[in-house]
């Protein structure tokens, strides 16, 4: 049918929490969103606001989230954050993507890419063909992992990633500059919130003269994932960073 719901994301989420061996989780979003409050935010799924149960509580997935063993979890959302004007979504209730278990002794770490501000919309450009579409901040985040410049790179393991806090640094400006190229009235400046030290998201993307032969979450991999906005994927790669005793796979789920 080729809807998403709640369930099969949750499914997926706690497969891998009880395997016990991620490092990092991905959690990515792209679509519709709302918030009721400053503490109560929502994505909104294929059946949504009809179907009042089928919305992710962001907020309450997040605090599940911390004791749940994954060392970092990245929450990567290009929804709107706003305020609804009209009470079709004031019934949502959703729930969290996260399972209810007894919490860990150790708290993850959590960086969280928020498309907008919260109150502002996320805007949208509109392509010909459906599988080009994409959100201004999603381009702008996968355009930032090509090339990237010297101070942007972490090195890890002979391989290079796009630190997380040079992303939050050009992000703001970058995504604000494309809205305004569509149409000067636009703004949207996005809300990044770290905690992870040497974080990123991915591997810098190289020219293809030059790429190493290697496993991980590319580039590439990155955008193939976004733009096509799968309904539900996960991906294993070997370990992306020597830390141990830390579980050593890492995870993506999209939406």
């Amino acid at each position: 049918s080729g809807r998403v719901t709640r369930a099969n994301i949750f499914d997926v989420v706690e497969k891998r929490v009880a395997a016990a061996n991620v490092q990092r989780l991905i959690i990515y979003f792209a679509g519709h969103g709302f918030l009721k409050g400053p503490l109560d935010e929502f994505w909104l799924l294929s059946r949504a606001p009809t179907d009042s149960a089928e919305a992710v509580n962001v907020t309450l997935s997040a605090a599940m989230a911390r004791y749940k063993g994954i060392p970092e979890i990245i929450f990567i959302s290009d929804a709107c954050r706003v305020v609804p004007k009209t009470g079709l979504h004031s019934g949502i209730i959703g729930a969290s993507i996260f399972p209810s278990s007894a919490p860990k002794s150790d708290s993850a770490e959590i960086d969280f890419y928020y498309g907008t501000h919260p109150g502002d919309p996320a805007f949208e450009r509109n392509e010909t063909e459906a599988e080009r579409a994409h959100g201004l901040f999603t381009k702008e985040l996968l355009e930032a992992h090509i090339n990237a410049p010297a101070e942007a790179l972490l090195e890890i393991g002979g391989r290079q990633y796009v630190r997380n806090r040079w992303l939050k640094k050009v992000l703001k400006d970058r995504v604000d500059d494309r809205a305004q190229k569509i149409d000067l009235a636009l703004t949207q400046k996005p809300d990044v919130q770290l905690q992870i030290e040497n974080g990123y998201i991915a591997l810098n993307e190289v020219p293809e003269e030059h790429a190493f032969a290697h496993r991980g979450l590319s580039g590439v991999e990155f955008r193939h994932k976004m733009i096509r906005r799968v309904d539900l994927q996960t991906r294993s790669a070997s370990p992306m960073a020597p830390r141990p005793p830390r579980p050593s796979d890492d995870a993506i789920v999209g939406a």
